[in-house]
């Protein structure tokens, strides 16, 4: 059987973008793929800092509250304490 030859054409190859898509796809996929495993290394990293953060700041928030209460009553009663004169 003679050898199979390939059919001559006037037309020369066309440049097409297949290549290049695959090779997006790829990298699309290998990045991805990276994401997800920085992800499953770093998740519980972040999520120990967003809830030591969210902690500290409850903790803040608790403070400014009751020291501001407690400081309000006490100006409060010191000026109801205080006999108020008037203009001389």
């Amino acid at each position: 059987m003679p050898p199979l030859e390939r059919p001559t054409t006037s037309e020369p190859p066309r440049r097409g973008c297949l290549s290049l898509a695959l090779a997006m796809a790829l990298g699309s996929v290998l990045l991805g793929g990276f994401v997800v495993l920085a992800a499953s290394t770093l998740l519980p990293a972040v999520a120990f800092a967003v809830a030591a953060a969210a902690a500290l700041f409850a903790m803040a928030a608790l403070h400014y509250l009751v020291w501001g209460r407690w400081l309000g009553r006490m100006i409060r009663e010191e000026q109801e304490s205080e006999p108020t004169s008037g203009p001389e």
